[in-house]
């Protein structure tokens, strides 16, 4: 068997090995085109050594390839972003310098109005407490002798009310007290206001 008919037998195995084909199947289907079971189970171990070096290989590759894929992908969408983000910040130059200014401005405006707004309620305080402080000398001028009466009438309620408290206490103790043989405390019982 020369090079070129070796390589071609390889590919052929590597096909049917890729296709799930067993190698006991393989090995039906090579004796009976070739009579050296020797050669074949050489070519066949020979094939799957391959096959298992192509495939660690491949996968390396391919593993290091979706890497690289991934990163270009992130590198350009990144540039992409830069350019486009750039590109409205050129654009909008004049816009942003306008919003800026109108925005100083809007500042300046609202602190004025705070000082004014400010301004305005000292202003409008000192006005009600001149027309408060009229109303409440007429308002105490006509109810001073009410005022006064009530205050005689409170004073002397205050002072019965203690009397009767004073009373009271004095009288309660010995009107809810008992006695008893043996001592035991009632719940609920009165004791004083």
């Amino acid at each position: 068997m020369n090079d070129k008919e070796f390589r071609e037998m390889l590919t052929w195995i590597n096909i049917k090995l890729a296709n799930g084909q067993s190698r006991d199947e393989i090995t039906k289907q090579l004796l009976t085109k070739n009579s050296n079971p020797k050669n074949i189970e050489k070519i066949i171990d020979t094939a799957i050594e391959f096959q298992k070096n192509q495939y660690s290989d491949n996968s390396k590759t391919r593993v290091s390839s979706f890497i690289i894929a991934i990163l270009s992908f992130i590198i350009m969408f990144a540039i992409l972003n830069g350019v486009i983000y750039g590109a409205q910040e050129i654009y909008y130059w004049n816009d942003v310098k306008k919003c800026e200014s109108i925005k100083n401005k809007l500042h300046k405006i609202k602190k004025r109005t705070k000082i004014l707004e400010l301004e305005k309620e000292i202003k409008q305080g000192i006005l009600d407490n001149y027309t408060s402080y009229q109303n409440k000398i007429n308002i105490y001028n006509s109810n001073s002798n009410t005022y006064k009466q009530y205050q005689k009438e409170y004073d002397n309620s205050v002072t019965e009310y203690n009397q009767m408290v004073t009373k009271y206490n004095t009288l309660s103790k010995t009107a809810y007290s008992r006695w008893w043989l043996i001592p035991i405390p009632l719940p609920g019982k009165h004791t004083g206001i």
